[in-house]
């Protein structure tokens, strides 16, 4: 398997796969030198008068020293819920993020990562089966960026007043 199958794709491009790990290691000495979230839109109904609702998937990666973007997961996601009642309310990036990292918080289980705001050693597991060693305690020091599609994106300042 290349490392062209395992590189990070935009939402067009991106086709449902199975989770699948390279035979071979990236290049000697490839780390990772920041992690993140991409997020886009699942399900997204329109403003209504009652009560709104926005969907969105979340995939996790890990940005590379080669210059590539891994997924590490993207089994995750969340609905973001709000009144509207006045018709007149909306959901700010802000708001969404809040959704967004309650969703990312390690599951029941995790023990590991107990108290963390992220599967750090989930995430150092799966690079490693990939062939980026990278221990837990690295990647919490890492910057943590979370991206919102430009469809996401679009459909927040939809919403804005």
């Amino acid at each position: 398997m290349s490392n062209d199958e395992l590189r990070y794709t935009t939402i067009d491009e991106a086709q449902p796969r199975a989770p699948r790990w390279p035979a071979t290691s990236f290049e000697p000495g490839v780390k990772a030198i920041a992690v993140g979230a991409w997020c886009t839109i699942r399900l997204s109904p329109r403003p209504r008068l009652g009560h709104c609702n926005l969907s969105v998937k979340i995939d996790e990666f890990a940005d590379l020293s080669d210059g590539s973007r891994v997924s590490m997961r993207w089994d995750r996601g969340v609905t973001a819920s709000w009144d509207n009642s006045d018709g007149d309310s909306s959901l700010s990036e802000a708001e969404l993020l809040m959704h967004v990292e309650g969703g990312l918080l390690p599951d029941e289980g995790e023990h590991a990562d107990v108290r963390h705001s992220r599967s750090w050693h989930t995430y150092a597991r799966l690079l490693t089966e990939m062939g980026v060693a990278m221990s837990a305690d690295k990647l919490k020091v890492l910057p943590y960026i979370t991206e919102y599609s430009p469809e996401l994106q679009s459909e927040l300042n939809n919403w804005q007043h």
